[in-house]
């Protein structure tokens, strides 16, 4: 019983002084980025999913699941009626790329490609809607 009162008391006075704003602050056991994400330096390699899902025929895009969040019934239900592939989005033909929450759980590189719907002079549309929407646009093939 001892232990218990000492452990609490010890406990509100740090947590009270802890509750002070002087600026400083410090990283909770849950807060913080997830191992392997950009911020983290454990060293971990993010997860995500391997493969892409190619749309190309469909709306002129391809998708690649990056993000540690992705799971294998998640991306077959993002991918819906597109082709799942083994590997990362065709390399030619590219108006451009945006990746998508670079830095959630659910990041995702969508890949446009000159074609049926869409042109090179649609690049700068297709970057304003990115970045309007919180990912960053990436001309032509992105590093691998």
């Amino acid at each position: 019983m001892f232990r218990i009162v000492v452990a609490g008391f010890v406990a509100a006075v740090l947590g009270s002084a802890c509750d002070e704003d002087d600026g400083v602050s410090f990283k909770g056991a849950n807060e913080g980025p997830p191992a392997g994400s950009p911020g983290d330096d454990t060293g971990a390699i993010l997860q995500g999913q391997d493969g892409s899902c190619d749309r190309i025929v469909l709306d002129g895009t391809c998708r690649q699941y990056p993000g540690y969040g992705w799971t294998d019934t998640a991306v077959a239900e993002d991918c819906n009626n597109g082709v799942r592939t083994s590997g990362d989005c065709p390399l030619g033909d590219r108006v451009g790329s945006c990746d998508e929450d670079p830095t959630g759980a659910f990041a995702t590189l969508r890949v446009f490609y000159v074609g049926v719907y869409y042109d090179d002079k649609e690049a700068p549309d297709l970057q304003t809607s990115c970045e309007l929407n919180g990912g960053t646009w990436i001309t032509g093939v992105p590093p691998q």
